[in-house]
């Protein structure tokens, strides 16, 4: 589970699919916004949100499980990726039933590809 400021609110999706970058793996869709913050307040941090729609996996299991595995794999990248950035990370495509290492190397390519992350792994 993530951190509870690491969580994206449903009230912040819609702004965020209206005005955010995305970039485009094999199996997910990353969209990444910038939040302004003022110089003397404190960095927000980075959240992250996940969906998968019904008509990507029809049942409920193989959601949560995915779900469960990204969020894992975003909590490995939690210390690397920048302050003041929302994730919306979408599952796109099931094809070929990916591993969970297929997802974590799509994952680590998009944050590469978005400029997302400090370092290397």
């Amino acid at each position: 589970m993530l951190p509870k400021p690491h969580r994206l609110h449903r009230r912040d999706f819609q702004e965020l699919y209206q005005s955010s970058e995305r970039y485009r793996g094999v199996y997910l869709l990353l969209r990444l916004h910038y939040r302004s913050s003022s110089s003397d307040a404190k960095p927000y941090p980075c959240r992250i949100g996940i969906v998968i729609a019904k008509k990507t996996c029809k049942l409920a299991v193989q959601r949560n499980r995915i779900r469960r595995q990204l969020r894992f794999i975003c909590q490995d990248f939690l210390s690397q990726l920048g302050q003041g950035r929302d994730l919306i990370i979408t599952v796109t495509s099931l094809e070929g039933n990916p591993s969970f290492e297929d997802l974590r190397q799509d994952l680590w390519q998009l944050f590469q590809k978005a400029e997302a992350i400090y370092g290397s792994e």
